[in-house]
């Protein structure tokens, strides 16, 4: 689980701030932005979420 929590995380470090504004809702779920596995098991037990977790800023991520 970790690992690949680190693997998502560097895929999606790759993205600028910048870009990552410009993107709309439905390009950030293509991305994977609402497939980011939690940290550890607390936060959440789903691997996907909904719309309304996507993040303003990316380094919220």
């Amino acid at each position: 689980m970790v690992l690949l929590y680190m693997f998502e995380k560097k895929i999606h470090s790759n993205i600028s701030d910048n870009i990552y504004s410009k993107l709309n809702k439905q390009q950030k779920l293509l991305a994977g932005y609402l497939s980011i596995p939690p940290k550890n098991e607390f936060d959440r037990i789903v691997l996907k979420q909904g719309y309304n977790e996507l993040k303003k800023n990316l380094l919220d991520y």
